[in-house]
């Protein structure tokens, strides 16, 4: 008795030379064209992308979100730029003025006489070394005993 897989490949045994004859096609085809190869940023691109942002696409993406927020923060409370106009800048002979009366109270504050004296200087000290003290000491003591 023949099994199913014999019956199989009798049945389409002559159907082999056809499908040889249809695989050299495509392969030839496929040989004759040239496989374009990326360029080598593009390689380098792609090397980097697989291995370092690839493996840890969840680590980058919460670091994408954590710098979108804190750029919604930054931006939601900065002020708008004022616009200064002539009526709020101040004349020249305001500045002016006003730069000469601080140059006068400068003056004033740097040509004061000081008032405290200087410090005297402590008296001198000549303590006796420890041994002469801890002799003293003990002759004290022996003399009063």
């Amino acid at each position: 008795m023949k099994t199913p897989r014999e019956i199989l490949l009798a049945r389409h045994r002559n159907a082999e030379p056809r499908l040889n004859q249809i695989r050299r096609e495509v392969v030839d085809q496929l040989s004759s064209q040239p496989i374009p190869s990326p360029s080598m940023p593009a390689r380098i691109g792609l090397t980097l992308w697989r291995e370092l942002i690839w493996p840890c696409r969840r680590t980058w993406a919460m670091l994408a979100a954590a710098w979108m927020v804190l750029l919604a923060v930054h931006f939601s409370q900065t002020q708008p730029a004022r616009m200064i106009t002539a009526n709020n800048t101040s004349s020249p002979a305001r500045i002016r003025q006003a730069f000469q009366e601080q140059q006068r109270l400068l003056t004033e504050l740097i040509d004061t006489p000081v008032l405290t004296s200087p410090a005297e200087p402590p008296p001198p000290r000549n303590p006796a070394p420890r041994s002469e003290r801890r002799y003293l000491i003990k002759s004290i003591r022996h003399a009063t005993c």
